[in-house]
């Protein structure tokens, strides 16, 4: 469970700093003065949040002793508005960011996650492993970071549920970078995208002459030797190919198109959907075997209206690269409030959009335009 460490000296801001932090997060209650330095080193919390108005000591004395640490924690301030030299001072010092009382929860939910996100380093076990891995603090995200781990450490076969753009296609990427497999290829396909005639062929590959045109080719079980092979959009496989893809899953080989000699296939299995497997198993248009083959392991990405806490977090990492824009906390509010109905992968196309309507480096509420 990771850990605010909270400088204050009056606690009367306790209960509203508990409401607005995510469950995960224990809360570190500490006077300011002399033991702060050494709590910091004990605790190893994820951000120092600092209520600088009721210090009675040296406030910029105390933030230039914690940033001066080795692997210092980000030091948020919590302190009254109308004092712009002391701001000025603080944030040279090395702070992160001054959030003004009285306690604007957004603002300050959206500087502490902002503040975590800049000194998250994730141990990864291959030099090629997920950048950024899948973004969030609240329990629903820390529950698909955990899942994950256990998933890349078994060679189970993997089905991914959920709406369309909440990240299926990321997870499994992650589970392949953090798994024994890591240095061997991933490819992924979708499903609904190949054409049924040839879906065959693209997935099990071909001899020549099997049908006009046909040449000798590897298909995707075989391309992804070693490694593992990721199929988006599982549901909409043909049901005339289905019995094929229980074999290869069953018995780790495939029969090439036209071809009549079975070739071993060393391949990890991940799929995702967005629809109702058991239901199209019931209707007979999923056959049972092969559902019941390919969801060893399950995992159901949630959509990103459950998990709303996460989207200043997931604001300050797609504006790292944005040439310094920034978001006002009206316009943040405006994201945070929308149902997300294309969830993250909508939020990104929000985004982009705003920072090319940006005036003056500033995405503001007008900038913002949802696509309903």
């Amino acid at each position: 469970m990771s850990k605010i460490l909270f400088i204050d000296a009056d606690h009367r801001e306790h209960s509203v700093i508990r409401t607005v932090l995510p469950r995960e997060y224990t809360i570190i209650a500490l006077q300011p003065g002399p033991d702060v330095l050494d709590a910091v080193r004990r605790e190893r919390p994820a951000v120092v949040l600092f209520n600088i108005d009721s210090s009675p000591v040296d406030g910029l004395a105390l933030v230039t002793g914690i940033v001066a640490l080795t692997g210092a924690p980000p030091v948020v301030i919590l302190g009254s508005a109308g004092r712009p030299a002391q701001i000025v001072r603080l944030i040279r010092a090395g702070a992160h960011d001054y959030v003004v009382k009285p306690i604007d929860r957004i603002r300050l939910l959206e500087s502490l996650l902002a503040a975590i996100a800049s000194c998250v380093c994730v141990s990864k076990p291959c030099a090629n492993a997920a950048k950024g891995g899948f973004i969030g603090q609240t329990p629903h995200a820390v529950e698909v970071r955990r899942r994950i781990e256990k998933f890349a450490a078994s060679r189970s076969n993997v089905l991914l549920m959920g709406e369309s753009g909440t990240g299926k296609g990321l997870v499994a990427r992650i589970i392949h970078d953090l798994s024994d497999r890591c240095d061997g290829p991933f490819l992924a396909r979708n499903c609904a995208a190949i054409p049924e005639t040839l879906f065959e062929s693209e997935v099990f590959g071909s001899e020549r002459g099997a049908f006009t045109g046909a040449v000798h080719r590897a298909g995707v079980f075989e391309a992804a030797a070693g490694g593992t092979l990721f199929l988006d959009e599982i549901a909409e496989i043909p049901v005339s190919v289905q019995a094929k893809l229980l074999r290869a899953v069953e018995d780790r080989e495939i029969v090439r198109v036209g071809g009549t000699r079975p070739v071993s296939v060393d391949v990890r299995l991940l799929t995702a959907t967005n629809r109702d497997v058991k239901a199209l198993v019931k209707k007979k248009e999923f056959r049972s075997d092969l559902y019941y083959r390919i969801n060893t392991l399950t995992m159901t990405i949630p959509p990103l209206r459950h998990r709303r806490e996460d989207i200043p977090l997931l604001l300050a990492v797609f504006l790292e690269g944005a040439n310094g824009v920034a978001i006002t906390h009206s316009a943040a509010r405006k994201l945070v409030e929308y149902d997300w109905p294309g969830n993250v992968r909508e939020l990104y196309n929000v985004i982009e959009r705003a920072i090319v309507y940006a005036d003056d480096h500033l995405i503001t509420p007008a900038a913002i335009s949802f696509d309903e």
